[in-house]
């Protein structure tokens, strides 16, 4: 297994089409205010290992820690709702930033490209997990006993690797949803 620590931020203009997308026009405040207070809190890490199942093939994990997690129990405690979900959002937002550093990642790994990544399901996870713990050394990703991986704001996938650059597919790539923020990443995303 390797692993990179990750750094992510989002811009301004990644700041103002997240909080579009996710309905705080109206309150920016509140939405800036989450992110600095995640951008304090998150510890984005890439676990992974090329070849591990099949060649040219990659098992990652990508989680943006602890922090995120008890930011939310906070907000919640507190009963602010809206910046609880705002964290929520702003992990999707962020994990999404974090793909982009993957291909450049395997790109000086291996000078070769991501050319597919399929996000693990529910019960891909529950049989691929406890494999991964027992053959990487002190990977701290668990799961409750829902299924729900710990930290929350985790993905797993498998990577096609490639010799030819193309965009990432995703396997969610045929959804119907017009502002998915994985669109962005296959260039489906249009202006209106």
């Amino acid at each position: 297994m390797k692993y990179k620590r990750l750094y992510l931020r989002l811009n301004q203009k990644e700041l103002i089409s997240a909080q579009t997308r996710f309905h705080f026009d109206n309150q920016e405040h509140l939405f800036v205010e989450v992110y600095k207070k995640m951008t304090k809190c998150i510890q984005p890490v890439l676990y992974y290992e090329y070849d591990h199942f099949d060649r040219n093939k990659m098992t990652g994990v990508i989680s943006l820690g602890t922090g995120p997690d008890r930011l939310m129990e906070d907000y919640q405690r507190e009963g602010q709702f809206s910046k609880a979900y705002a964290v929520e959002c702003l992990s999707l937002e962020l994990l999404s930033c974090s793909y982009k550093q993957l291909k450049e990642i395997i790109y000086r790994d291996r000078r070769q490209f991501l050319e597919n990544m399929h996000f693990c399901d529910q019960g891909e996870i529950r049989e691929l997990l406890p494999r991964l713990q027992m053959s990487w050394d002190q990977f701290p990703i668990s799961m409750n006993k829902f299924c729900a991986l710990v930290p929350s704001k985790t993905v797993i996938f498998f990577g096609t690797i490639g010799t030819h650059a193309c965009v990432t597919e995703h396997s969610c790539h045929l959804c119907d949803q017009k502002h998915c923020i994985f669109r962005r990443l296959t260039g489906e995303e249009h202006e209106d």
